[in-house]
């Protein structure tokens, strides 16, 4: 009984030896016509394996494995079961590539491919006339079965994860069922058992039938259970026009399966383990030609030459995954001494098998490599006239840019003659004339005292040297007399005299180097941050900004030099700090301000500081950065407001002294005049100011609270 229909990788060892139902054309390896010895080149376009190692063509004729379904006898369920456990793979495989992942790939293939078929013959899934006549491969029951109508063949192929028309069409191989299917609009992106797609199936047989699905926008990046795409398949079965189709419709040449085995994992494998060099490596040269990733890595770390080298490949096909020097390769690569050395891996490799495949790998296709060539060279010589015509264009262009750069330049040399200078010229020279006299006026007077401290100094150590000159000499002459006096005879008073002169020249010259070097005030009171800086009560009396005037605050009791405010302020403009209450360094000197961006009580802090800095102290010039600005608001609300912007009406709520309180956290302090009874008198802890709202926050003593309050309504303790 003829059981060919229900075996899914061959028959029985008894009646023949035939190749997957998955693989291409299946067909009887034992009919008279079957060549028995395949030569490497056909080995490389051969199906990938059969049930019993045998190698067939994959130009083979349309037989076909489906005739339609029957029942089992059962006298053939011994046959089924023989033919489940002959699913090994060829000795090679087993041994040579134990424990891979590439392995380990192709056994899921096989089972899958088993698996599929016997569900087929178990009728799994819908089953309906349908099903059966694509199973037939009848064209004419299909028709009248589906009656032509798209909403029945699109019902039959809502479901996924079964065997639908399109399916069993693509595994039995009948192109005609599958366009027909097509042209009524059957999805040919549903996914099956194993999440496989019709153009999974028909990767690993018919190219046919791939190029019907490809042209019915099958997608080519699908993926199975094991993240096998339809290229995997085309290259485990080693079909070569599959191949080169997906590759057109842009599949991806390094995409990794669960086990991260990419098709020239696949590819590089069964080349290796039939002894194919690199020319005869066609589903090798046309991956790599494709952009294929000769780096990429399985989850074992193992590179497409590794795997090669473990199926033991030749050595051309070795060097040629590796990337290796061309002359490696036992030929000359075309192209090769116009390339430098340090072209990139997968570039060199690439342009390789672009050039091999050109050269002769593809026999079969010469005429038509030939006119590739051609139709390339036209397309290069056409592009090399573009790019010249396109380059003499650019230069024609340069040249009048730089015509026209060459005539702007003479023309704003023109203008520049033509044009009248400032009407603020003569000031502005005449102000910078008087800048640079004052600049050259102070290096004056420090040169000056520098030399006087200089004469001063000389000075001095002649002294010093005359009066240690007649020590010694005093020295002498005391060891003399004791010579000759006894211990108990007055000493000579020229020594006494010479001792307390001597000391006296010391304390001078000690007063003289601790004495502080004063900086002169400038006569026209014009002061600028730097020349500010030195009136920070070391090189000079402490001098301090406050809107654009210099103050100075040298009798204050609370701006010392080195601590508190004088720390801050010393020698600084403070203007920015005291509007906004702020006790930062940084604030110090600040100008990147306009007075327009401070609040209405910050405008009243600032106007009350004023009126006390410069109604106590003395002013004594003005600050050049605040040249233009205008600070006439603050004045005059500075005739109305105290310090911390306090009306008339609060001040007599005010601390009651002129100047500010030195404020440290941790300082005790008591709470006055606030809007709560109950705080009025409590006692706290100061803790810090908060720049915000310019209060200060105080945790009151005994209690597990804080609150914030003005200034004016804390006492220091």
């Amino acid at each position: 009984m003829e059981t060919r229909w229900r075996l899914a990788w061959g028959e029985s060892r008894d009646s023949r030896a035939a190749s997957e139902v998955l693989g291409p054309q299946l067909e009887d390896s034992r009919r008279p016509d079957a060549d028995p010895v395949l030569t490497p080149a056909a080995r490389s376009g051969s199906s990938f394996w059969s049930a019993h190692s045998s190698r067939v063509s994959t130009t083979s004729g349309s037989s076909r494995v489906c005739s339609g379904p029957r029942p089992v006898p059962e006298s053939d369920k011994d046959t089924i079961q023989e033919t489940k456990a002959d699913l090994s793979l060829p000795e090679e495989w087993e041994t040579r590539l134990a424990n891979t992942m590439t392995l380990r790939t192709v056994q899921n293939t096989m089972k899958h491919a088993h698996q599929l078929l016997q569900l087929l013959t178990h009728r799994y899934g819908s089953s309906s006339p349908v099903h059966i006549s694509c199973w037939e491969g009848s064209i004419e029951k299909v028709a009248a079965s589906t009656k032509r109508s798209k909403a029945t063949v699109l019902k039959l192929h809502s479901r996924q994860r079964e065997l639908t028309p399109l399916h069993i069409a693509a595994l039995c191989g009948h192109a005609h069922v599958v366009d027909f299917l097509l042209q009524l609009d059957a999805d040919p992106n549903l996914a099956g058992v194993y999440n496989y797609r019709a153009l999974h199936i028909a990767a690993s047989s018919s190219p046919a039938i791939v190029q019907l699905l490809l042209d019915a926008a099958a997608s080519p990046a699908a993926l199975t259970d094991e993240a096998d795409t339809p290229l995997h398949l085309a290259c485990g079965y080693q079909q070569l026009p599959t191949i080169e189709l997906l590759l057109k419709a842009l599949a991806d040449p390094s995409a990794a399966n669960n086990f991260g085995v990419t098709p020239l994992h696949s590819a590089a494998a069964t080349a290796a383990l039939e002894e194919c060099d690199v020319r005869e490596a066609k589903a090798v040269l046309l991956l790599c030609s494709g952009g294929a990733d000769i780096n990429a890595r399985d989850r074992q770390g193992k590179t497409p030459a590794a795997v090669a080298r473990m199926a033991g490949a030749a050595a051309s096909l070795l060097t040629f995954l590796q990337a290796g020097a061309g002359s490696q390769l036992g030929f000359v690569l075309p192209g090769s001494p116009s390339h430098s050395s340090s072209e990139a891996s997968s570039a060199r490799v690439k342009r390789w098998a672009n050039d091999l495949l050109l050269e002769g790998g593809q026999h079969r296709h010469g005429d038509e490599d030939q006119e590739q060539r051609s139709s390339y060279v036209k397309e290069l010589e056409l592009e090399n006239a573009q790019l010249k015509k396109t380059v003499r264009k650019l230069q024609h262009d340069l040249s009048d840019a730089q015509i026209n750069v060459q005539l702007l330049r003479d023309s704003l040399d023109v203008q520049a003659l033509k044009a009248p200078y400032p009407k603020d010229t003569e000031h502005r020279l005449l102000d910078m004339d008087q800048r640079l006299k004052q600049a050259c006026a102070r290096f004056q007077d420090f040169d000056e005292e520098r030399q006087s401290w200089e004469q001063e100094c000389e000075a001095l150590r002649s002294q010093i040297g005359q009066r240690e000159k007649a020590r010694r000499e005093a020295q002498r002459m005391d060891q003399v007399d004791a010579e000759s006096v006894s211990m108990g005879a007055v000493r000579n008073p020229a020594l006494l005299a010479s001792t307390s002169i001597l000391g006296l020249a010391v304390i001078l010259l000690f007063y003289f180097l601790r004495r502080k070097r004063t900086t002169k005030i400038p006569a026209d009171g014009l002061f600028d941050l730097q020349l500010l800086g030195r009136f920070n009560g070391v090189t000079g009396p402490i001098f301090m900004g406050v809107c654009g005037k210099v103050v100075n605050v040298s009798s204050s009791e609370n701006i010392t030099v080195g601590e508190g405010y004088g720390r801050l302020w010393a020698g600084k403009d403070a203007t920015f700090a005291l509007a906004t209450l702020s006790l930062k360094p940084e604030d110090a000197n600040k100008l990147d301000f306009t007075l327009a961006q401070f609040t209405e009580d910050q405008r009243k802090a600032l106007a009350g500081w004023y009126k006390h800095f410069t109604v106590k102290y003395p002013v004594v010039g003005r600050l050049r950065e605040y040249d233009g600005w205008d600070f006439s608001e603050i004045e005059k609300q500075a005739e109305k407001e105290t310090p911390f912007g306090l009306g008339k009406d609060e001040q007599k709520a005010a601390t009651g002294a002129d100047e500010p309180v030195l404020l440290r956290p941790g300082d005790k302090v008591k709470l006055q005049g606030t809007a709560d009874d109950k705080l009025d008198g409590k006692i706290g802890v100061l803790r810090k100011l908060d720049a915000a709202t310019g209060k200060f926050e105080v945790a009151l003593v005994d209690e597990d609270s804080s609150v914030l309050v003005k200034p004016n309504q804390i006492s220091k303790i």
